[in-house]
């Protein structure tokens, strides 16, 4: 009884997602990009992602650590102001600016949806 009582309470506590804040989640599907110079995949791109607002990106390394930071994100790369993931570090704990290794990353994209933080969090794979 206790695990039925369980699941129902997970089902009506789950968050409903409009097809908005839907079509932001599958514009993340896209997580594979290769930085290599080639102007094809050189940096991370999140469609979609202009009409949220208070949007905050954080891509973190396979120990944890945060390796790049940007708040809000952009999918511009000549915005000048280090925005945009192109697989450098842009925090203190690696030498900012560096290439980082290719491998898996974790990423954690926050925005306002309907007033309310959200987050959604998933892989990023670099390859150069």
């Amino acid at each position: 009884m206790k695990v039925r009582l369980l699941f129902v309470l997970f089902i009506v506590l789950a968050p409903v997602f409009t097809s908005k804040a839907s079509e932001l989640m599958d514009s993340l599907n896209y997580n594979y990009f290769t930085p290599n110079g080639d102007s094809i995949n050189d940096y991370y791109v999140i469609e979609k992602l202009a009409t949220y607002r208070d949007h905050k990106f954080s891509v973190f390394n396979r120990w944890g650590d945060l390796v790049f930071y940007a708040s809000p994100y952009s999918n511009n790369p000549n915005d000048g102001e280090n925005k945009t993931f192109v697989g450098l570090c842009n925090q203190p704990l690696c030498i900012f600016g560096k290439d980082l290794p290719e491998g898996v990353y974790m990423y954690q994209l926050e925005y306002k949806f309907e007033d309310k933080p959200t987050f959604i969090n998933g892989k990023i794979i670099l390859k150069r």
